[in-house]
């Protein structure tokens, strides 16, 4: 129920914004302001920072928190510097930089090792649509070999630089338990955030080991918590979720900057536990970036019905295949409208089909509807249509 009530308020979300573009652009303005007032916590409020460590956490309930709304931020912040003038870059800059020193500060070692990861796939593909595939091989091929390298000689040492040993804090102490756990329920597991509940006998005497004096609330590794909640059935599900997700991908004829949230977290979700938590921001990301993908296949769709619609009128359009605006297919869509009147046709307009009209309505502006109801096209849709208009 909590997944499904997530997956509603997403929805009326991207309904309220325009595009899924300008839904990012409402986050980034939230996380401009989340963003000082967490330094101003860390900087005021002695409970804003998690002394055992010692780690900040600011408004959030613990540090690793702190480093995954960090993390959330700097990718929106990078976002949201694209085509900005110079001023405004700088300033964008310095968000970024401050969501950076935040994970930093916050010793979240999850969020770090995320944004890098999304950093060196962002070069990669970079590289590959400028110089081409070889060369981007070439350069998978280098980063591999210095991190296998690297893990081999120095293990030691590159996890102390993250500030963690080698059992990341103790979770992979941790995760044998899970795993044995899990052999208990291996099918359909114990039930949705069923596990780690006070009055779970499993729970009771993990507390009551030595090994655990921190009491964990979580598996710190995502996947094996979902392993032992919803059983092989539920991680299979994911799987195949997950796999739908990258092929509808493909199919999407423009770039999606909310896959890279979706990658970062499914990142995040190999020492936490994100996914489907309706308590956890990244959670919530992570629906919205899966939803993302299917409201502009949606939207491609429904614009894709526009030409078709028009040449079944004989409504020319001025307008590229590859580049157009919500605009030019309002435009046509009026045309078609008007077109369907005077021809006083016996079948109307909604010979084309209820279906696309319902589909496009919402592409109209405030200013072509008007102009809809009044009977008279714009002076773009007659220079447009002559052949609809005359002259």
């Amino acid at each position: 129920m909590r997944l499904i009530g997530s997956t509603i308020v997403v929805l009326a979300f991207f309904l309220n914004a325009k595009t899924t573009t300008d839904a990012l652009k409402q986050i980034k303005q939230i996380l401009k302001i989340y963003i000082p007032l967490s330094f101003l916590a860390i900087l005021l409020v002695p409970a804003a920072t998690q002394w055992e460590w010692p780690a900040w956490r600011g408004l959030a309930s613990d540090k690793n928190t702190l480093g995954q709304i960090s993390f959330i931020s700097a990718v929106v912040l990078a976002y949201g510097m694209r085509g900005l003038p110079t001023r405004k870059v700088l300033v964008s800059c310095g968000f970024l930089l401050s969501a950076v020193v935040l994970i930093v500060g916050s010793k979240s070692t999850t969020g770090l090792i995320a944004l890098m990861s999304i950093c060196l796939m962002s070069i990669w593909l970079f590289v590959d649509r400028r110089a081409g595939r070889l060369m981007a091989l070439a350069l998978a091929v280098c980063i591999l070999s210095l991190t296998v390298l690297g893990g081999a000689l120095e293990t030691d040492k590159i996890v102390a630089a993250f500030g963690r040993d080698t059992t990341f804090s103790g979770r992979s102490d941790l995760w044998p338990v899970l795993i044995d756990e899990a052999k208990f329920h291996p099918i359909i597991g114990c039930g949705f955030n069923g596990f780690w509940v006070a009055d779970n006998p499993s729970v009771v005497r993990l507390y009551a080991w030595d090994q655990f004096p921190w009491k964990p609330n979580e598996g710190h590794e995502g996947y094996l918590d979902l392993l032992n909640e919803i059983g092989a059935v539920g991680v299979l599900l994911l799987a195949l979720m997950i796999l739908r997700y990258f092929k509808n991908l493909m199919k999407l004829r423009k770039p999606l900057y909310w896959k890279w949230f979706f990658i970062g977290i499914l990142i995040v979700n190999l020492t936490e536990s994100t996914l489907f938590r309706s308590s956890n921001f990244v959670g919530w990301m992570f629906v919205m970036s899966y939803l993302a993908l299917y409201v502009e296949l949606i939207r491609q769709e429904s614009y894709a019905r526009v030409p078709m619609a028009a040449a079944a009128w004989g409504v020319p359009i001025a307008m590229e295949t590859k580049r157009c605006d919500q605009r030019d297919y309002a435009n046509t869509f009026t045309a078609m409208i008007h077109a369907s009147r005077q021809s006083r046709s016996p079948h109307g307009f909604h010979s084309i089909g209820a279906r696309t009209r319902f589909s496009l309505i919402s592409a109209q502006s405030s200013e072509t509807r008007q102009l809809d109801e009044e009977h008279q096209p714009t002076n773009g849709i007659h220079a447009r249509l002559p052949a609809v208009y005359g002259n």
